[in-house]
């Protein structure tokens, strides 16, 4: 399989409006995890930028979704919202939020993030915002207490690697990409794995073992252009 290294999509290409909290002292995102990605933090200052991380969606799906609130001291009540960019124009819809709490909580929420059937392949943004009491009205702009974390996904984003012997996929997402390479066989491996990254003339530039089934590769230093994918025994 070819992966191109140039480019981050519309999740960074893209000029998102911006959402910050005016105050995240006291109430802020602790964790965010869905699909396979798991981002703890603390107070970001009202937003955090966490494009940096990704993980695959696929159109019509449906997941499992875990929002953790942080605090200073008191537990407040708070209001989620997950927006998702699902036709890759910049903007956070009223129709695009996959998510959304129907009643303020100080808890951990769990529910079930919906992707819908319609949404465009290829990276775009996720947004998570929590905010004090009462759910924001939309994606952009202040609001008093709270906090905003932006993510970036791969819609229906997984590129099949078959492998001649075993019938093995790996996922590969995001791609194109510029920062980092995320590789997810975590369905079909069953002992250890070596990754190696070839670029168009066959030269080695990149080893990554996986962990788990699972390995990141930064792509910063690599050439723009192509590469090849293959497994220790040079299977593509």
């Amino acid at each position: 399989v070819d992966l191109t290294t140039l480019g981050c999509g519309w999740c960074v290409d893209n000029a998102y409006c911006a959402s910050s909290s005016d105050d995240s002292s006291s109430e802020w995102i602790a964790g965010v995890s869905f699909a396979g990605l798991n981002n703890t933090s603390g107070d970001d200052d009202g937003y955090g930028d966490y494009t940096g991380q990704a993980t695959l969606l696929v159109a019509g799906n449906s997941y499992p979704i875990t929002l953790t609130p942080g605090f200073s001291f008191i537990a407040f009540s708070e209001a989620w919202r997950v927006y998702l960019d699902a036709d890759q124009d910049g903007q956070f819809a009223e129709t695009e939020v996959v998510f959304a709490t129907p009643t303020a909580s100080n808890a951990v929420v769990n529910g079930t993030m919906n992707v819908p059937v319609d949404a465009l392949p290829g990276v775009t943004r996720l947004r998570v915002v929590m905010s004090y009491q009462n759910p924001v009205t939309e994606a952009c702009g202040g609001f008093d207490y709270g906090e905003t974390e932006d993510y970036c996904v791969e819609l229906q984003g997984t590129v099949g690697m078959q492998d001649l012997a075993n019938e093995q996929v790996v996922s590969v997402f995001p791609s194109p990409a510029d920062r980092t390479i995320f590789f997810d066989l975590t369905e079909v491996v069953n002992g250890p794995l070596t990754i190696t990254v070839l670029d168009e003339s066959g030269r080695v530039v990149a080893r990554k073992p996986l962990q788990n089934g699972r390995a990141t590769l930064t792509t910063a230093d690599l050439a723009d252009g192509d590469v090849r994918l293959v497994d220790e025994h040079q299977r593509v």
